[in-house]
C-alpha cells in the first residue's frame, strides 16, 4: 500500500473526474490495495486551512511504502519532513509533511463554506473583442488594495472549478481571484471553438485596467484549465506577470502518433479514417513565440500523464528566459490503476509546490536574477526494493541530460543483444486481425502494470536482455527501429518497453506505435508493397527509470493497442465498418541487412544530478 497526494471530494460527476490533476482528483476519496487518497479536508486540516485534526487512521497503523527503506530515501532528499529534528522520519510525519506541501484545494460543493473572512464578490459578464460575454466571477480580499491578480479560466465551472485555486489564492489576503468559464452560457460549441487565447488576453488586460487591480496578473489551471491559460500565455498579454499549470499542454507532435492522437481509452470504432498527410514539418505552438516570452512559467507533469512530452517540448523551449521551471514526477492524468507497481510517495510532483516561487512572482517578493530555469525529474526504478538505485529526484537544466545512445539488437530468438546480427536469418511474423486486437494494459493514465495476461498472444513478438549484471540507467526517449514487412497496403506496430523484475512482474514503461504510411515522415504517405522490407522508427516519449541489476530489459512488438491507440484495419482507404477490416501477416526482420534495434539513452552512472533540499 502507497500514501498518493491525490486529493479526493464528494459529489463530483465522472465525466469531470476524467480531466484530473496528477495529484488532484474530483470523485470521492477510494481506498484501494495499493494506494490511500488525501482527502482535500485532511489537506486543509494539515495546512491549518480547516478546524480540526487529521485523523490518525490517515497517518499511523498502516503498512505503505513509507516504511522502512522508503522513509530513510525520502529523508535523504527532504530533509526538513522531519519536523520534530529527531533524525528518524516516521510515517505519520512523512504523510503530514506531504499534505502540507500540496495546493490545498477546498472540498467540492463547500466552496463558500471556505472562503476567507471580508471577501467581496460580484458578477461580470464580460465582452470580448467579437462581442461576445462571458461569464466571469471576481473575488476581492477584505482591505482597500489594488492587488495582484489570479485568473483561472475553465470549462467545468467559473464558480466551483476555479474555486479549486481561488479559495487558497484568497487565503493570504494578498491576492484577488477572478474565475471566468471558456464559452458564454449557452453556447453551442458545434458552431464552432472560440479563440482562448484571444479570450484569455481579452480578460487579462481588463482585468489590470480594474482599480482593484495592480497591473500584475497571473493564470493558472490544470488539464483544460491549463490549456487555456497556455493558450493565453501564447498572446503574450503586456501584463501577464506568471503562468501556472500542470498536466497539460498544446504541443501535438505527430511522430508519437502519427496524426491519430493518443487516444484515451478508446478502442475498435465503427468505423475508421487514414490520418492525413501533412502540408509541411509539424511546428508546436510555442517553437515561434517561445523567445519572446519573457513570462514566468511552471508546469507540472507525470511520467504516466497523457501531456508528458508537451510539457518537456515546451519546457525546452520557455527555458531560454531563465525563469521556466518543470517538474515530472512519477504520476498519471489521474490516479494510476491499483493493481500497477508504484514507487513510493514523495515520487509524486506536488511535493515540490511548497519550494515553487509560484504567485510570489505577482507580489514582487521573487527577483528574476535569483530564479533559473529548471526541471525537476523523479528518475524511476524497482519498486519493490528501497536499496535499488533510482527512485530518487534529479535536477537538470536540459532535457534531454547528458547520455549516451546505446543500442540492443532484436535477434530471432528473442533476444535484445549489444551485438548486431550477422546472417540473414527468417523474418518473424504474426497474424494480425484487427476484430481481434491487443487489448491495452496500461501505462498511460494506469500506471506500471504487469504484462504477464498477455503471454498468450500469438500476434506479438517479445524480445529481452539476459538479466542485468549492472544497472542500466534510462533517462530521454528510447527509439525502436524496425525493419517491417507486410501484405498490408498500410498497417500499425505498435511496441511497450517493459522492465521484466526478478519475480516475474513484466512492469511496463512506455507504450507507442508508427503507421508503416508515414514511414518516411508526416508529410507523404506511401504504400507497402507485399513481401517488401522497409524501416520504420516507432518513437516514445521521454522517461526515466532505472533497470536495476538481475532485472531484464524486454520490448514487446505488435500491430494494435487497443485503448490507447485507434485499431488499424490494415486497408489504405477509410472503411464505414471493420466488417471491411481484413487480417494482415505482419513480419520484423532481424538480420545482417536489417538490424532492427532498440536504442537507450543510457546515462553513467553518477553523472545525473540529485536535487538537494535547501530548505
Amino acid at each position: 500500500m502507497r500514501i498518493r497526494t491525490i486529493l479526493a471530494c464528494n459529489g463530483t460527476s465522472t465525466a469531470v473526474a476524467i480531466v484530473c490533476a496528477v495529484s488532484v482528483l474530483l470523485y470521492c476519496a477510494v481506498e484501494a490495495d495499493g494506494q490511500v487518497y488525501f482527502l482535500r479536508e485532511d489537506v486543509m486540516k494539515a495546512q491549518r486551512m480547516m478546524a480540526g485534526e487529521v485523523p490518525e487512521d490517515m497517518k499511523v497503523g498502516r503498512k505503505t511504502s513509507e516504511t522502512d527503506g522508503w522513509l530513510k530515501k525520502m529523508l535523504k532528499q527532504f530533509p526538513e519532513a522531519d519536523m520534530d529534528y529527531d533524525g528518524v522520519l516516521g510515517e505519520a510525519e512523512a504523510t503530514v509533511w506531504h499534505m502540507q506541501q500540496v495546493f490545498p484545494f477546498p472540498p467540492q460543493g463547500h466552496e463558500f463554506d471556505n472562503m476567507p473572512e471580508g471577501v467581496s464578490h460580484y458578477t461580470v459578464m464580460l465582452e470580448m473583442r467579437d462581442g461576445v460575454k462571458i461569464g466571469t466571477e471576481v473575488y476581492l480580499p477584505a482591505g482597500a488594495g489594488p492587488w495582484p491578480v489570479v485568473l483561472t479560466r475553465t470549462s467545468r465551472g467559473r464558480v466551483d472549478s476555479a474555486l479549486d485555486f481561488g479559495d487558497p489564492i484568497l487565503e493570504s489576503g494578498e491576492f484577488a481571484f477572478v474565475g471566468q468559464d471558456t464559452y458564454p452560457e449557452g453556447y453551442d460549441r458545434r458552431s464552432g471553438r472560440r479563440d482562448v487565447g484571444a479570450d484569455g488576453y481579452d480578460t487579462i488586460e481588463w482585468i489590470a485596467a480594474q482599480p482593484w487591480c495592480n497591473g500584475n496578473v497571473g493564470i493558472n489551471g490544470y488539464s483544460e484549465a491549463g490549456m487555456t491559460s497556455k493558450s493565453a500565455l501564447l498572446t503574450n498579454p503586456p501584463h501577464l506577470k506568471a503562468c501556472i499549470t500542470s498536466i497539460t499542454g498544446l504541443t501535438n507532435d505527430p511522430k508519437y502518433t502519427a496524426g491519430r492522437g493518443r487516444r484515451w481509452g478508446r478502442g475498435r470504432q465503427s468505423g475508421w479514417a487514414p490520418p492525413e498527410a501533412l502540408a509541411e514539418p509539424y511546428k508546436g505552438p510555442f517553437e515561434d513565440v517561445a523567445k519572446d516570452l519573457d513570462i514566468p512559467y511552471e508546469d507540472k507533469t507525470g511520467w504516466f500523464d497523457m501531456f508528458t512530452q508537451q510539457a518537456i517540448d515546451e519546457w525546452n523551449l520557455m527555458k531560454q528566459n531563465g525563469k521556466s521551471m518543470l517538474i515530472v514526477g512519477s504520476g498519471a492524468h489521474g490516479p494510476v490503476n491499483p493493481e500497477s507497481r508504484k514507487p513510493p510517495a514523495y515520487s509524486d510532483c506536488d511535493i515540490f509546490w511548497s519550494q515553487m516561487p509560484a504567485f510570489k512572482w505577482l507580489t514582487g517578493e521573487v527577483e528574476a536574477s535569483d530564479v533559473e530555469s529548471v526541471m525537476y525529474y523523479y528518475l524511476m526504478g524497482d519498486c519493490t526494493n528501497p536499496e535499488a538505485p533510482g527512485n530518487v529526484w534529479k535536477v537538470t537544466h536540459e532535457w534531454p541530460p547528458k547520455n549516451t545512445p546505446t543500442s540492443f539488437y532484436l535477434t530471432q530468438q528473442g533476444k535484445l543483444q549489444s551485438s548486431a546480427p550477422k546472417g540473414k536469418g527468417k523474418p518473424m511474423c504474426y497474424t494480425y486481425d484487427p476484430k481481434d486486437p491487443v487489448k491495452a494494459i496500461a501505462c498511460m493514465g494506469g500506471g506500471m502494470m504487469d504484462q504477464r495476461p498477455l503471454a498468450d498472444r500469438k500476434d506479438m513478438l517479445r524480445f529481452e536482455t539476459e538479466p542485468l549484471t549492472e544497472a542500466i540507467e534510462v533517462t530521454g526517449q528510447p527509439e525502436l527501429e524496425l525493419y517491417v514487412s507486410s501484405d498490408a497496403p498500410d498497417t500499425m506496430f505498435t511496441a511497450q518497453l517493459i522492465d521484466v523484475y526478478p519475480d516475474g512482474w513484466e512492469s511496463i514503461l512506455l507504450e507507442g506505435m508508427a503507421i508503416t504510411r508515414f514511414r518516411d515522415g508526416m508529410e507523404k504517405a506511401k504504400k507497402m508493397k507485399k513481401g517488401k522490407v522497409v524501416k520504420l522508427s516507432l518513437y516514445w516519449i521521454s522517461t526515466a527509470h532505472v533497470f536495476d541489476k538481475g532485472h531484464k530489459i524486454r520490448v514487446h512488438v505488435s500491430s494494435s493497442w487497443s485503448g490507447r491507440f485507434e485499431v488499424h484495419p490494415n486497408t489504405w482507404d477509410a472503411i464505414a465498418s471493420y466488417d471491411e477490416a481484413k487480417v494482415a501477416n505482419n513480419c520484423v526482420h532481424a538480420s545482417k541487412d536489417a538490424k532492427s534495434r532498440l536504442i537507450l539513452p543510457v546515462v553513467e552512472p553518477g553523472t545525473s544530478a540529485d536535487f538537494v533540499s535547501q530548505k
